[in-house]
Order: C-alpha cells, then sequence, then structure tokens
C-alpha cells in the first residue's frame, strides 16, 4: 500500500494527495514506519468480521516465501504425505527456512520457529491462488540458504522429528480448536485453550507436540496462514486413510461452537434413554428431545455450515430455513437444560459430560426446577436392582411417574 499513498487520501482532494505523496516520500526512519502503519489501517475496514473471528497475525510474522518459486497444488488426500515433498526443489525449503527464521517473532525459538513453517509448505498446506498472510520477497542464494541451515544443524536435528509430526498435525488440531470453540486461540483465554490442544495431542499419542514452542507462538504465530477450510478439507480426504491419528477421525464430525446446547443434550438424552429415564420426560414434560437428537445428527453431517464463521471453511452458510429449525431446537434444549444439566450432576459428574459447560447458564435461568429434578435422580440412584432383569431395564421404577 505504500507505493501508492495517494489512494488512502479521503475524498477527491488532489491537493491534499500532492501533498501527503511529498510528505511520504520525505519522511525517513521511525517516521516513514510509522506512516506506512497509518496507510495499512486506512486502507483497511473499521471492523473486519474475518479478522475479528480468526485472527489477524502481525504482519512482520507473515509466511515468507521466495520469488519464483512454483508453488504448485497439493490435493488435500496428498498433504503431509512423502508424496508432497516431491512438489518443491530443496533448495526452495532452505530458502523458506532462511526467510522465515528472520520473521520468528521477538522471544520465539527462529530454529524451531521456521523448520515448522518450512516442513509445513512440505506437506502442501499452501493453496496456490488462495494465499493469506504470506509475504513473497527476494530469495537469498542457494550458498546463502544452504549456510544458515548448516550452521542451526544440531538444533535442527534436534527438533526434526517433532517438527514433521507437527508440521502436519497442528493444523488439523486447530482446526478442531476453531471448529468447537471459535477461534484458533486468545491469549486473554489463553489456559482454556492451550488445555484443549494439550488434550488432543496426548489423544493422538504426540503430548510433547503442544510443547514445541510457547502456546502463543505455536497456536497462533506459526500456522496462521493455513485457512480452517484447507484443514478441514484435508481432515475428510484422509478419514479413510493411515495418516490421520483415530483421535482426530474420532473428532471429526465434532459439533461448532454455539450449537453445544444442542448437541451435548442429545448426549445426555441418550444417558436417559439408557436407563429407561427418557420416555417419562417425553410424556409428562412435552419434551421433544428425539428433535434434539435428530437435529444433532444433521448438525454432525457438515458441521461447517453451521459455524459462526462458516465462511473461513468457503462454504455456503445454512439456509435461512435450516438456521430456523435450529433455533426452534435450540429452545428445546433450553427447556430441558435444568433437568439435563441434574441428570449430568448426578449421574455423570465424573465422565466427559460433567466437564461440559454448554447446559449450566441455561439450567441457572430455571433453579428450582433444577433442584428438584436433582432431589428425584438421588432418590433413583440409591434404588438397587433386585434382579439382573432389572439391571439392563434400568433403574427406575416406572410404575411412579406413569400414574
Amino acid at each position: 500500500m505504500a507505493t501508492e499513498p495517494e489512494q488512502h487520501v479521503p475524498g477527491d482532494n488532489q491537493m491534499a494527495s500532492t501533498e501527503w505523496t511529498k510528505a511520504f516520500g520525505d519522511a525517513t526512519g521511525a517516521a516513514k514506519t510509522l506512516l506506512t502503519k497509518l496507510l495499512e489501517v486506512n486502507g483497511q475496514d473499521a471492523y473486519d468480521g474475518v479478522a475479528a473471528t480468526i485472527g489477524r497475525l502481525n504482519k512482520a510474522n507473515w509466511l515468507q516465501l521466495p520469488a519464483g518459486f512454483n508453488l504448485r497444488v497439493v490435493p488435500p488426500s496428498v498433504v503431509g504425505t512423502a508424496e508432497a515433498h516431491n512438489y518443491i526443489d530443496a533448495f526452495v525449503w532452505l530458502k523458506i527456512y532462511h526467510m522465515n527464521k528472520a520473521v520468528a517473532p521477538e522471544g520465539c525459538n527462529a530454529v524451531k520457529f521456521a523448520l515448522l513453517r518450512m516442513e509445513a509448505v512440505k506437506c502442501g498446506w499452501l493453496v496456490p491462488g488462495n494465499l493469506t498472510e504470506v509475504t513473497v520477497a527476494t530469495a537469498p542464494s542457494n550458498d546463502d540458504a544452504m549456510a544458515t541451515f548448516v550452521a542451526d544443524d544440531a538444533e535442527i536435528t534436534a527438533a526434526l522429528e517433532d517438527a514433521r509430526s507437527l508440521a502436519f498435525l497442528l493444523p488439523l488440531v486447530a482446526e478442531h480448536v476453531f471448529r468447537t470453540m471459535g477461534h484458533h486461540f486468545i491469549s486473554d483465554d489463553a489456559a482454556a485453550y492451550t488445555e484443549r490442544y494439550k488434550a488432543t495431542f496426548k489423544a493422538c499419542l504426540m503430548p510433547q507436540l503442544a510443547n514445541y514452542l510457547t502456546p502463543e507462538h505455536l497456536f497462533h504465530s506459526a500456522l496462521h496462514w493455513v485457512s480452517p477450510g484447507r484443514a478441514w478439507n484435508v481432515l475428510r480426504a484422509q478419514l479413510n486413510m493411515s495418516t490421520l491419528p483415530d483421535a482426530l477421525k474420532i473428532r471429526a464430525n465434532a459439533p461448532p461452537a454455539g450449537t453445544a446446547i444442542i448437541t451435548t443434550t442429545a448426549a445426555v438424552v441418550e444417558a436417559l434413554a439408557a436407563v429407561n429415564l427418557k420416555e417419562p420426560f417425553i410424556l409428562h414434560g412435552n419434551m421433544k428431545l428425539d428433535e434434539i437428537t435428530r437435529m444433532t445428527a444433521v448438525i454432525k453431517e457438515f458441521p461447517p455450515k453451521y459455524h459462526k464463521a462458516y465462511f473461513a471453511y468457503n462454504v455456503a452458510q445454512a439456509s435461512a430455513a435450516e438456521l430456523a429449525e435450529l433455533e426452534e431446537v435450540k429452545a428445546i434444549a433450553i427447556r430441558f437444560a435444568p433437568y439435563a444439566q441434574a441428570f449430568i450432576n448426578t449421574y455423570l459428574r465424573s465422565a466427559d459430560l460433567g466437564k461440559a459447560r454448554a447446559l449450566k447458564k441455561h439450567a441457572n435461568q430455571n433453579p428450582i426446577a433444577g433442584r428438584t429434578a436433582a432431589n428425584l435422580f438421588r432418590a433413583i440412584s440409591r434404588t438397587q436392582p433386585e434382579s439382573i432383569e432389572a439391571l439392563f431395564k434400568g433403574t427406575l421404577d416406572r410404575s411412579n411417574l406413569d400414574d
């Protein structure tokens, strides 16, 4: 933008444009840096919905690619495989390492940062024609790139194995976090996001990867240029391949942020059915619990279109009719929330559902119903089955509810 400052002058005042151009041309050092920043601010919307949702990476830390690099399309099914590495010449690898080491954020391990980016480009995450947060710049010579790489040999060797695995897995894990939590990483809520990343890497049997860099640098700066849409397409393309850890396959249909009230309730409904408690709620409470189960299946069939940032996946948002249906089912789940949360507190406190927060605020809107339901569930939980038959029929004495 700084090369065409006249484009950023408000209105059609030619004199203002001329004066601004001269002032910019005469500026040096810190003054020119400040004017450049003003140009960038003046060239963007006051509020950017995409940036607010996905986040914005400092331009100084954008991925650096060498000019003249012939970027080829790597199909989603090939990303992360040995075949993808053959799409890029080895000297280009070294140049990418050299260039990205120079733009590592302050306080970040520059060698590990550059190595991770180099491996991610080798993996095939870049999509030609759809590059964001990428700067194409003059490349170092082959000799300079090689010299930098050789000088860092010891550190590179120590980090290479983890960098190689992380370069493939991090965008996939980040997409899952983005899908379920609404963002990749928020510094003000770093503990919650870091916990989610660590739990997922642990489930992938590679817990050490979450500690490769500090959370801010690893979960935001390093591979922020890989879009959720690209990661989603790779995930779907490789679902039936051995390249994906089972933990990511299991999480492939995890519902998007904003729908947890429905999907968490569906899990409770399933647990209720297992102990013969579902039907009495439908019968006596006029609770349309089957609608919650049905809507959960619809959401999980294609989660991106129900994400609040569906555009990050480059897909169309759910239709107006689909969104209206979603809201109707949300209302059912909200009405059932006190009973669902009471069931969780009584039976599932130590299970994964015990950690869910989606129902709590809605349950608190009707505390009397919640306490009454909790009393009933505690009484039922103390009932001891008197036979194997009773064990498999559940612990509820239906005669108390069907009168």
